[in-house]
């Protein structure tokens, strides 16, 4: 049987990753997301150098940055 505590330390490793808790989008990205919120222009994956790539844009990607 599992207990309590194994089961709430297995959801947290589970729910983080390298660069933090999983859905917190790094600085870089909210800040570029929001200088880049009014303005036309294709969709862009932002690869950063903890291997994560965070889409910028609502469709698939047209390129990929690696920071």
């Amino acid at each position: 049987m599992v207990q309590p505590s194994q089961t709430s330390a297995v959801a947290r490793a589970a729910a983080t990753t390298s660069s933090g808790p999983v859905g917190v989008e790094p600085a870089v990205v909210r800040k570029l997301r929001r200088r880049l919120k009014n303005l036309s222009m294709a969709a862009f994956g932002l690869e950063l150098p903890d291997g994560s790539v965070h889409r910028i844009g609502g469709d698939a990607p047209a390129f990929t940055l690696r920071a």
